[in-house]
């Protein structure tokens, strides 16, 4: 019998062991595509006075 109780403890623990590895991966992935976006995004800055000439687009439109 005691092994029947032990056995529903362990199982009863294991699901919420599932969100926190599931919040733990949602927060990778999100780090993840922060830090693949971040290169596209710095690369615009200096490139901005090139596309402006380009685009014959002035600061005042």
């Amino acid at each position: 019998m005691a092994n029947v109780i032990s056995d529903t403890e362990n199982v009863a623990s294991a699901p919420s062991a599932i969100p926190i590895m599931r919040r733990g991966l949602v927060i990778a992935g999100i780090l993840l595509i922060a830090a693949n976006l971040r290169a596209s995004i710095t690369v615009v800055g200096p490139l901005l006075g090139e596309v402006r000439t380009d685009l014959d687009i002035s600061s005042t439109t």
